[in-house]
């Protein structure tokens, strides 16, 4: 199992990603991925992207995944902001004002500050990290880097 923690708003994560989805389709099921988004002061678009991404985890994890991506893919096209991410929460067909009632539940912010904690009792206090059976790779990635990891285990 291989963890990433990333930051909505950091286009190196952005760009990892991609690399991590990648370096996934080329191993398929010999390696499954966790993501942890990190949002390093609360109130921020990160902050907000991140409940986002952990309330629909809890729903459905498809469509967390297809949250995660097309973020991601305008983070790569310049900046995020909240009209953004409640368009996409539309556009996945979830009743935006529904959703909303569960953004207030105080587990999503623990949550977020319990990816922040687990993040740094890894060693991970950038944006991106990932870990693979005890081993660290910090910041930027590309897919053979993560190749490369899964070797070294």
């Amino acid at each position: 199992t291989l963890i990433e923690y990333f930051d909505f708003s950091c286009p190196l994560s952005a760009q990892s990603s991609k690399s991590l989805n990648s370096f996934k389709d080329k191993i398929g099921s010999h390696v499954s991925i966790i993501r942890r988004s990190l949002a390093f002061s609360e109130g921020g678009l990160s902050w907000i992207a991140g409940k986002y991404y952990h309330a629909l985890l809890k729903q459905n994890k498809k469509l967390a995944e297809t949250f995660h991506k097309r973020v991601f893919e305008q983070t790569l096209n310049g900046e995020i902001n909240e009209t953004f991410l409640k368009d996409i929460i539309t556009d996945l067909g979830i009743n935006f004002t529904k959703f909303e009632s569960g953004l207030k539940s105080s587990l999503l912010e623990k949550q977020l500050r319990q990816n922040e904690v687990l993040a740094n009792k890894s060693g991970i206090f950038v944006s991106p990290g990932y870990t693979l059976d005890g081993q660290v790779l910090l910041g930027k990635q590309e897919r053979s880097d993560f190749g490369k990891l899964l070797n070294h285990r």
